[in-house]
């Protein structure tokens, strides 16, 4: 809890449960605010909305292997929009317990492997000193472009230990920042190739929402009076009514 303030979480988005309580415990008297859903679904799709809106990497928890696997349909579409979520979880340790464990992975099984393809990362931790490590890892993973959820779990014996030491950092310690000044040389080349170009396309990205580069995008259109094409993705890059939108394209080769 200690490093998610660190890290500039404000809202905490949950579906909770009992073998989370280690978390909740210490989320208590703190200045982040926990906002709580009836489904996993639904707590998913605050927290994408969350991102999507503020920038800002959400920060999700979700009840062990059930609300995992629940999440999952809206953690595609996340992964799809590369939006920006640390989802954690309870976590039943089936290497601990019988193989009748309520609420855990069946033997032989994982539970980070439910949501798998659906992450840029999955995996989980039993060891309570790792956590503050591996929920570094996971905002820097999740907010580095091309953003995309990340998935850990978290053993509830691990949030339940007690007198457990950390290193706490601050996010600007760990946080890759996107901001990156381009060459001079590539600007020059850049506009080189789009005035000798014959019939010049630009194709935009959810960068430019990303990035709110909306405005300049749309300056060089009518400048060098050129057709603009948008991205099949979650934001609107370019102004539809704009003379120059010629539509939206993918990589499947149609619109």
């Amino acid at each position: 809890v200690e490093q998610m303030k660190a890290a500039g979480v404000r809202y905490m988005f949950t579906n909770p449960g009992s073998f989370e309580v280690g978390l909740f415990d210490a989320f208590l008297d703190q200045p982040m605010q926990l906002i709580v859903g009836l489904h996993e679904g639904i707590v998913i799709s605050m927290a994408d909305g969350y991102n999507k809106v503020t920038g800002d990497p959400a920060f999700v928890n979700v009840h062990v292997i059930a609300g995992t696997a629940q999440s999952a349909g809206q953690m595609y579409n996340s992964s799809r929009d590369g939006s920006a979520l640390v989802v954690t979880a309870g976590l039943l340790d089936n290497e601990r317990g019988d193989d009748e464990i309520l609420l855990g992975a069946r033997p032989g099984f994982d539970q980070k492997e439910v949501n798998r393809q659906f992450t840029k990362i999955s995996w989980e931790t039993r060891d309570p000193a790792a956590i503050p490590v591996m929920l570094r890892r996971a905002f820097k993973v999740a907010t580095t472009p091309p953003g995309g959820p990340v998935y850990l779990a978290l053993a509830n014996h691990a949030l339940e230990a007690k007198g457990v030491n950390a290193a706490i950092y601050d996010r600007d310690s760990f946080l890759i920042p996107d901001e990156i000044p381009p060459r001079a040389e590539d600007i020059e080349r850049v506009a080189a190739l789009l005035l000798e170009a014959r019939s010049p396309v630009i194709h935009v990205g959810d960068e430019v929402s990303r990035s709110g580069a909306q405005a300049e995008v749309l300056e060089l259109a009518e400048m060098l009076q050129l057709p603009v094409r948008d991205a099949n993705g979650p934001f609107h890059n370019f102004p539809r009514k704009s003379p120059h939108y010629a539509g939206r394209y993918s990589s499947e080769g149609h619109d």
